[in-house]
């Protein structure tokens, strides 16, 4: 291999590992999105439901306290 066809090889190398992390950079920053409490916080009866999930049988007496718990929540920490 000639060092001209050398360079070239690299250089190709090279624009592909560039591809690679960019498309790596745009995961991370899509998976930091979907992981953000302010994008799932608007998701209030989805909250309600995973509590409702943890106490069936008793969600009946807790769903007004659950109901004030995720509001508070939500606007303590995702105002």
């Amino acid at each position: 291999m000639n060092e001209e066809s050398h360079y070239r090889a690299l250089q190709k190398q090279d624009k592909a590992n560039r591809q690679l992390i960019k498309k790596l950079q745009l995961e991370r920053d899509a998976l930091k999105k979907q992981l953000r409490i302010s994008d799932v916080s608007q998701k209030r009866e989805l909250l309600l439901a995973y509590e409702q999930s943890k106490c069936p049988k008793t969600w009946w007496m807790s769903k007004s306290q659950a109901e004030c718990e995720v509001d508070d929540f939500l606007a303590n920490n995702c105002g």
